[in-house]
């Protein structure tokens, strides 16, 4: 069957006026052959559709292409097969998910394949930062926001501003408070969050009820739930001797971009401009109390030291589940691990000494590699997996909701586990009320900081004298990478 090509005359009476210009081209399926209709200057998809909608049309689609004549193309245009690589961080818990909904986002858009590979978190930066030189063509990437400011600075990532801003179809004020603004880099956002994780404590009820202080989540609804609280019972919980000991609780992780809050707690802060830190204040008289709290968990004998947890089977969860600690300071994907029957309890951060209950998100996420050639595919895969995948990582357990429209989903209302709640949840993701920035020489600037915060540990050092130490050090590679 052969389609008569569109006259000059309805071409004029759509206002399509004669003259050079661009042109539309209107794919008419039906018997395998596509019309090219003349269209002599810029002009609205929906104004081409109009001229051409007595023809049956399957696909319809403008390009920029000048044209002399109308023309009959002999194959029937259909969109470009086109094949996407993702790199995703290789997780156990995560990667059967990763896989689910990659394959979900092929079924709905049979022109992509999208090839995934799970890589080591240690090596992800330096993957992704020599495939710009070696050759290779990743199209979205996995990022931490310990990772995007170097990756943004070495052009490995592409901006999503402007792909947010045209995008019709996104929302981005539905993503949690500060969720996409902490991997934001000089002020341009690089990366979408796919996997929220505020901070929990975790307890165990046989622990925490005979000391006679009362509920941690009970407490926090009575405006009661303080850090000195929670110190008294690690202190109390804290008991025996050899293998024989109860700790009060896990350490607060060793490393910057988790210890920062309590220096915020006290008042304090890492750095003297958030966003765009010059220097090191780390070593501030309110900085140095919350250190002296921190570094004084194991050396009370709250918390176990970072050897004994090494070696115990299963580490810092073994500890707990087996009944060897108060409190199991964790995220979001590690209370479903709780097994069934354990007397466990679960409450959102506490006030730190400021009145302040700010928790931490760092949400890791997913770019644009700025290597692709398929950006518009790329930025499809990218808010597929960002807004409808989102719900495959919450239903598993592994998320708390990355938007506010999903805070009541089926999915997460049905992953909460029979001794927590819900409340809790949707309580330490209004906690989350602003992000640490992690600067380029972050990874360097930890080293120095945890290597003074161990010597702190083992008495080689004091407090101030550490600190005071590595300002100096910090403050040249601030300054080197500005």
């Amino acid at each position: 069957m052969k389609f008569k090509s569109l006259s000059r005359r309805k071409l004029l009476r759509s206002g399509l006026a004669a003259g050079a210009g661009v042109a539309g081209v209107a794919a008419l399926a039906g018997c395998g052959e596509t019309q090219v209709v003349e269209v002599v200057k810029e002009v609205p998809v929906e104004t081409v559709k109009e001229v051409v909608k007595e023809v049956p049309v399957e696909r319809e689609k403008v390009v920029t292409k000048v044209v002399e004549k109308v023309v009959t193309v002999e194959a029937m245009m259909k969109a470009k097969h086109v094949e996407l690589e993702l790199w995703n961080a290789s997780e156990e818990q995560l990667n059967p998910i990763w896989a689910s909904v990659t394959n979900d986002f092929m079924a709905a858009n049979a022109n992509v394949t999208v090839k995934r590979s799970e890589i080591p978190f240690g090596d992800m930066q330096a993957k992704i930062l020599t495939a710009l030189a070696g050759g290779l063509k990743p199209d979205v990437v996995y990022s931490h926001p310990q990772l995007t400011a170097k990756m943004a600075s070495s052009g490995a990532l592409k901006p999503l501003d402007d792909l947010m801003r045209q995008d019709q179809t996104f929302d981005r004020d539905d993503f949690n408070t500060g969720s996409i603004e902490a991997n934001n880099f000089k002020g341009k956002a690089y990366v979408l969050p796919s996997v929220s994780a505020p901070l929990l404590n975790i307890y165990n009820r046989d622990l925490v009820e005979p000391l006679g202080m009362g509920d941690p989540w009970e407490l926090h609804q009575s405006g009661e739930w303080t850090r000195d609280v929670y110190s008294e019972m690690m202190t109390k919980m804290a008991t025996g001797e050899g293998d024989n000991r109860v700790f009060g609780g896990t350490e607060v992780y060793h490393a910057l971009k988790i210890q920062y809050l309590w220096v915020w707690g006290e008042g304090g802060a890492i750095w003297d401009n958030p966003n765009d830190p010059v220097e090191f204040v780390g070593n501030s008289p309110e900085a140095l109390a919350a250190w002296d709290w921190l570094t004084g968990q194991p050396i009370r004998g709250e918390t176990p030291a970072a050897d004994y947890v090494k070696a115990f089977q299963g580490g810092r969860q073994g500890l707990f589940v087996s009944g060897k600690m108060g409190f199991y300071l964790t995220h979001r994907q590690y209370t479903y691990q709780i097994p069934e029957g354990f007397n466990a309890g679960v409450a959102p951060m506490y006030q730190h000494p400021n009145g302040d209950d700010q928790t931490r998100d760092a949400p890791e996420g997913l770019g644009i590699h700025a290597s692709t050639e398929h950006v518009e595919e790329a930025w499809a895969l990218l808010k597929y997996l960002t807004t409808v995948g989102i719900k495959s990582f919450i239903a598993g357990g592994v998320s708390a909701p990355t938007l506010k429209s999903h805070q009541n989903l089926p999915e997460f209302v049905s992953s909460i586990a029979p001794w927590d709640d819900i409340a809790i949840h949707k309580t330490a993701a209004s906690q989350i009320k602003r992000s640490f920035h992690h600067p380029i020489p972050y990874g360097e600037i930890n080293k120095l900081v945890q290597t003074t915060v161990e010597r702190i540990i083992l008495g080689e050092k004091g407090v101030k004298e550490g600190f005071d130490e590595i300002k100096p050090k910090i403050d040249d590679l601030l300054a080197e990478f500005r």
